[in-house]
């Protein structure tokens, strides 16, 4: 019985991932960013992100450990630099590399994770795609976003 409960949960949580790819790591931090101009987007983002808090939390938590793995700097240094209004983007360039290095890592990290979801059977093959080809420009809105509240 346990042991179901467990396949049980991880399928939930399989899918929750999914779920959030397909918002994308761009998408879930656009939703919160208040100076967008695209209303329906914002809305079907925001609630996919409040049904799956945890699951965004962890999009955006692997997102940040691999831009700290390519520039090699700690996470208290790109909070303060977050937070002094920098993005992402201009962040990896101060810090000997490039948004072009970033956004590859990025593309890769999510592109595994898409196939791992395809492949244990929590998502379809077509939803990969559509996941794949919305990934890139997710992560260009993770990258340009500034994290300062207003």
């Amino acid at each position: 019985m346990d042991l179901k409960k467990l396949d049980l949960k991880k399928l939930i949580a399989g899918t929750a991932l999914a779920a959030t790819l397909v918002v994308g790591i761009g998408g879930v931090s656009y939703a919160a960013d208040s100076s967008t101009s695209n209303a329906p987007a914002v809305t079907s983002q925001t609630t996919t992100a409040a049904k799956h808090p945890g699951v965004a939390r962890r999009v955006r938590r692997a997102a940040f450990k691999t831009v700290l793995d390519q520039t090699h700097t700690t996470a208290a240094d790109l909070k303060a630099a977050l937070a002094g209004g920098q993005t992402v983007a201009q962040y990896a360039a101060a810090h000997g590399s490039s948004a072009g290095a970033v956004h590859d890592a990025l593309v890769a990290k999510f592109s595994a994770a898409i196939d791992k979801a395809v492949t244990n059977g929590n998502v379809t093959q077509a939803k990969a795609d559509t996941m794949k080809q919305n990934l890139s420009s997710r992560i260009d809105k993770f990258l340009d976003r500034t994290w300062t509240k207003a």
